[in-house]
């Protein structure tokens, strides 16, 4: 059997139905987040089918003409070891064209991540705590005429701007996401999302 369709952009139903699958990994990319992704950049999404059947998933979200990410690679389980997550992997990163593209990766999967061509540039680390807005005057709700300070800050923190995700990332999903930023002396040191997952 061959891949016989490779829907780009996935659809918003299938996105949930590739969330799912997620889920049955572990994964928790954390509620309303990869719609953020999704709508900052629907043409990045790719389902792979096998006789009509969704078999493998992957996103390469482009940022810019330059940069892009890649996330939600999945295969599902009955499908692995027959070159259908492999394929639907080349499909999407030679859509990709000439752009630099980075992920986060599993550690067990880094060897394979280096055999296409990927080179390890740093580890992410994760905190957990509690942090009060009423309780700290400096940290506040991201406002409107934040938005142009925030996506120079994005821009510098990442070394390219991404106006469309970072938009996107800092809408507020109410129950799900709202966004904050830290603010000293009227000036605007950083910003963050705090998110249900």
């Amino acid at each position: 059997m061959a891949i016989d369709q490779v829907n780009a952009p996935m659809a918003v139903e299938d996105l949930a139905l590739v969330l799912d699958w997620a889920a049955l990994e572990g994964w928790n990319p954390g509620v309303a987040a990869a719609e953020a992704f999704h709508s900052a950049a629907p043409e990045g999404f790719f389902l792979a089918r096998v006789a009509g059947e969704p078999v493998a998933a992957l996103s390469v979200v482009y940022h810019d003409a330059a940069h892009a990410f890649l996330g939600l690679y999945l295969c599902l389980p009955a499908w692995r070891g027959r070159g259908f997550g492999f394929k639907l992997w080349a499909h999407a990163l030679a859509h990709a064209g000439g752009r630099s593209v980075g992920l986060d990766g599993v550690p067990d999967q880094e060897a394979n991540y280096r055999a296409s061509g990927f080179v390890k540039t740093g580890s992410s680390l994760r905190y957990v705590g509690q942090v009060s807005p009423e309780r700290s005057p400096q940290i506040r709700a991201v406002a409107p005429p934040d938005q142009g300070a925030l996506l120079a800050l994005d821009a510098a923190a990442n070394g390219f701007p991404r106006p469309r995700f970072t938009s996107a990332w800092l809408r507020d999903v109410p129950g799900q996401r709202v966004s904050y930023v830290l603010s000293r002396n009227g000036e605007i040191e950083g910003f963050a999302p705090r998110r249900a997952c």
